[in-house]
């Protein structure tokens, strides 16, 4: 169980049109041990606890960083048209004894594209993230990112895989049965978490397909519900936001 206290600022910039500026200054104090999770297994479960790095110890971080955002999507909530380009940058500075530095970045690229016809099109996604913390410490377990769930790799249950860097894809075809009110979709999704990128090999990463409906309003969804599956079985998810 991860136990976490966080305090946060961000500061939003408007560059220009459609381009934004984030930066944001955190302090962070966690604790990973055992307990109860509310979201079955806890990692203590999944992993053996020596193989959890920061298992059983404390860690104190700040943190500061940036994001820039290119934004053309004609309706953020749940778009139709238009794209995203978004590049994060983080640093991370250990605050107690032997707590090791390191930086974030990621990259998050969305496509929206109606085709012809009648409220019919495909969203598109692509999202890597990575650390670099030029040595062969380990960086705390909570500091990796995991795939899985109703917001990535849709066919595994909620962070399935975690690594220090990942990957991830997404094609979905989203068609109107009532415009504005309720669409059906189906989607494939690939993505792998890695200790590193030398590890990634294209015949390595996971895959799922699924399909679902979701009930609107405006632009933004009320009710998503998916049923998705992965090389380990089916997941049916139910979920009240956007899949990303």
């Amino acid at each position: 169980m991860e136990r976490r206290w966080l305090a946060t600022a961000a500061a939003p910039v408007l560059l220009v049109a459609s381009v934004l500026l984030i930066g944001s200054l955190a302090h962070n104090l966690a604790r990973l041990d055992t307990g109860a999770e509310l979201l079955p297994p806890s990692p203590e479960t999944r992993f053996a606890p020596a193989a959890i790095a920061g298992y059983g110890d404390d860690f104190a971080y700040a943190s500061f960083g940036a994001s820039l955002f290119w934004d053309t999507r004609d309706m953020p909530g749940y778009p139709r048209r238009g794209s995203l380009i978004q590049g994060d940058l983080r640093q991370f500075l250990g605050l107690g004894a032997g707590d090791p530095g390191f930086r974030r970045f990621g990259i998050e690229l969305q496509n929206a594209l109606p085709l012809p016809g009648h409220d019919h099109g495909l969203a598109m996604r692509f999202r890597a993230d990575w650390l670099d913390h030029g040595s062969e410490t380990e960086i705390p377990f909570f500091f990796t990112r995991g795939l899985g769930g109703s917001h990535s790799l849709r066919g595994f249950p909620l962070n399935r895989f975690r690594g220090e860097n990942l990957v991830l894809a997404t094609v979905e075809y989203r068609a109107a049965i009532l415009p504005g009110k309720l669409d059906a979709v189906v989607f494939w999704d690939t993505g792998g978490a890695y200790r590193s990128f030398s590890d990634m090999r294209l015949g390595g990463l996971e895959h799922s397909f699924g399909a679902g409906i979701r009930v609107l309003r405006r632009d933004r969804i009320l009710l998503r519900l998916e049923v998705a599956q992965g090389s380990e079985g089916p997941q049916f998810l139910v979920s009240f936001s956007k899949p990303f």
